[in-house]
């Protein structure tokens, strides 16, 4: 008997999918009957996925190796909407018999228009898959059974299904109830409790290990405690379903006990909004302060305006390397913020991020094309935003989607001056009543130069001056982006060593205009800032001509013999540098006397110790002294 194929393609090589392991789950758990699962990654040829398909079916095929009717459904997102529409017609060319279905919030809410698009297309799971899923997979186990082909007109009495008819007419079985509790839902992974069971030991559990595909040091795993969100965010297709459901504690305790014991690197909550309920999400917080493996690391999406002082004076006990949290700021515009149904107090969230401990990795969102958000308001939303200091600010641009209140506002605003949008995924805004497309592709480069300096880590120091003097940050990659444009640096790629290089000729051209003048005044200081953080990213094989080197030779020996044990001459100068500053990268102290800079010594980590991929956190930066 051929199981049903449920394929995934996901947005990286190291994801994993959740809704196609969850149903499947589901499926083995309630009704017994089996599915198997595919994943690949858009990086991949569709016609490599093709043929993954094909070879996967065939395993499955009857011993005259003849692939008979098949049910083949694809999970749906608006990454890799493209890539499975061609993948899915191309495979009805070669399955002609297949039925073929998609599933995902990215086909939900636009069906007849993904039918349309897709000739291939047999049906569409609508909305929360596993029930919907289970029922179907039980009539195609009975068709298979009975040597019948599974026809369609045989599934109009379930529920949560959109059908295309032989004579090409859509029909809506109906909405499916949402499942009344989420601890019927099964473990989604369960060759992690293969591999739990065994105590990490991958060799023991080698059988579900490899059948799945998954390894705990490199892939991310996604996890689920709750469904639904009761906030109203207008771009979101999450505040469509507002009612929010819970797994049980007891249950979710046993789940996050097997990711730990399997030692898995990354564990992604999808919760829409973690912290709803506070007795809740921290008696989760606890069982993880008190069970934690020194390994897995969870990731949380917050509304951090939520936390009460109980919450922030618990988070201080928490120790680096357990939770990152990710924050939506989206917007500080209050008229924004009222359209778009969201609300922020900028002085209260300020307060309660500052509170939030270094240990605690925080990741700040904002979007731009949003209703009435110009250039100058977002500037000022930028501005606010990075002045808290996140570890990670990310500017993202405001897609609109298919059945969220955002496209109903979004079509009241079409025009020559209205909203403008990619038709296809990823339905990104091309221009907004406030920003030109010109200006959106500004802010593109400003994001590019946001991740250059501030999110890599590379020339962070830099930025944080300009945030100690109040100079808008905005302003600055704005002049950036002005110079970088005018000599066409976007259209390269540049590997960080070359950045530096520009930052420095940048400087170097930097002119004195009424714009530019504060900033004019602070260049020599930026420069330092450059020369710091260059050289504490990775210690350089050749100085760059750029970089005005201030060494002593003397004085980098003593330093090593006062702060190292030095066991080879040889090695300690090898993994060690020494250089003078006319700023101190710490305390932002400018220094006027040559005889006064500060000196400071660069001890790199050796291969064997590094811990991440991360060359900045590798060197240890001890300032000497004078």
């Amino acid at each position: 008997m051929k199981k049903p194929l449920f394929v995934a393609v996901n947005s990286r090589y190291n994801h994993t999918n959740l809704a196609i392991r969850s149903i499947a789950s589901y499926c083995a758990v309630h009704s017994k009957r089996q599915l198997s699962i595919l994943e690949a990654s858009i990086a991949e040829f569709p016609t490599n996925i093709l043929r993954s398909i094909y070879e996967r079916l065939k395993e499955e095929s009857d011993r005259d190796g003849q692939i008979k009717q098949e049910l083949i459904i694809f999970s749906v997102y608006i990454w890799n909407a493209p890539l499975i529409y061609e993948v899915a017609n191309e495979l009805k060319k070669i399955l002609p018999r297949a039925l073929i279905g998609f599933g995902g919030p990215e086909v939900s809410y636009q069906a007849e228009k993904v039918f349309f698009e897709n000739s291939s297309l047999d049906f569409i799971v609508k909305g929360e898959g596993e029930e919907t899923v289970k029922e179907l997979v039980e009539r195609y186990y009975v068709a298979q059974e009975a040597g019948k082909k599974c026809e369609i007109e045989t599934l109009k009495d379930i529920p949560g299904l959109y059908l295309r008819s032989p004579s090409e007419d859509i029909f809506f079985t109906g909405e499916r109830e949402l499942l009344c509790t989420l601890d019927s839902l099964p473990f989604a992974y369960p060759s992690l409790e293969a591999l739990a069971k065994q105590g990490g030991e991958k060799e023991l559990a080698r059988e579900a290990y490899f059948d799945d595909r998954l390894d705990p040091d490199i892939h991310i795993f996604y996890y689920e405690s709750s469904r639904g969100c009761p906030f109203k965010c207008s771009y979101c297709l999450s505040s469509i379903d507002k009612r929010v459901r819970y797994k049980s504690l007891e249950n979710v305790f046993a789940e996050l006990d097997i990711f730990l014991k399997a030692e898995v690197r990354l564990v992604k909550f999808v919760d829409r909004t973690f912290n709803l309920n506070e007795e809740r999400y921290l008696a989760i917080w606890n069982y993880l302060l008190e069970n934690h493996n020194g390994i897995t690391m969870f990731h949380f999406e917050i509304a951090a305006e939520q936390f009460s002082d109980r919450v922030l004076d618990f988070l201080q006990k928490m120790p680096r390397g357990i939770m990152q949290f990710e924050i939506g700021v989206q917007s500080l515009n209050p008229d924004t913020l009222k359209e778009i149904h969201r609300h922020a107090d900028i002085e209260k969230l300020s307060k309660i991020i500052s509170r939030i401990p270094s240990t605690i990795h925080s990741h700040l969102d904002l979007i731009a094309g949003l209703p009435h958000e110009n250039i100058k308001s977002f500037a000022s939303s930028f501005d606010q935003t990075i002045a808290l200091k996140p570890d990670m600010l990310q500017l993202g641009f405001l897609k609109i989607l298919s059945g969220t209140e955002m496209e109903s506002y979004a079509k009241k605003c079409v025009g020559e001056k209205g909203y403008q949008w990619i038709e296809k995924p990823p339905y990104e805004v091309l221009q907004s009543p406030d920003l030109s497309y010109a200006e959106l592709l500004f802010l593109k480069d400003i994001e590019e130069s946001l991740d250059i300096f501030y999110n890599s880590g590379n020339f962070k120091t830099l930025c944080l001056y300009l945030l100690e003097k109040k100079y808008s940050l905005f302003h600055f990659f704005s002049v950036f982006v002005d110079y970088c444009q005018k000599k066409e640096l976007f259209k390269v790629k540049h590997k960080t060593q070359g950045w530096a290089e520009i930052i420095a000729a940048f400087l170097d051209t930097l002119e004195k205009t009424s714009e530019t003048e504060k900033l004019y005044e602070m260049k020599e200081s930026l420069y330092e800032l450059l020369r710091f953080d260059f050289m504490r990213l990775v210690k350089p094989g050749k100085i760059p001509s750029w970089y005005k080197r201030q060494y002593n030779k003397d004085a980098h020996h003593a330093a090593l013999l006062a702060h190292t044990e030095i066991k080879s001459t040889r090695e300690s100068y090898a993994y060690s540098d020494y250089d003078r500053f006319a700023i101190n990268p710490f305390s932002f102290e400018k220094i006027s006397d040559e005889q006064e800079k500060v000196a400071i010594l660069f001890l790199y980590a050796k291969p064997q110790e590094r811990t991440s991929g991360q060359i900045k956190s590798e060197t240890d930066c001890i300032v000497l002294e004078k």
